[in-house]
């Protein structure tokens, strides 16, 4: 949920920041807010990436289907 968060955050300051160079510029609103849009999804994604590469969060391991408990030995 806090990644989702993240990049919603992100996408919705680009669309901010669109729509104010949208303003300043006085060109059409759709180009502008697109382009912050795009821009801030792929901020998001990339703070989501290193954010967890930083946390080092391992990837989640599945269990093998045919591998029975009770058959395995330890040493």
């Amino acid at each position: 949920m806090k990644s989702f968060l993240t990049w919603i955050t992100a996408v919705a300051i680009g669309g901010c920041i669109g729509y104010g160079a949208s303003f300043l510029m006085e060109i059409g609103l759709a180009l502008p807010i697109g382009i912050g849009v795009l821009i801030g999804s792929s901020v998001g994604i990339t703070i989501n990436i290193h954010r967890d590469e930083d946390l080092d969060i391992p990837p989640e391991e599945k269990p093998a289907a045919n591998s029975d408990s009770e058959t395995k030995e330890t040493v």
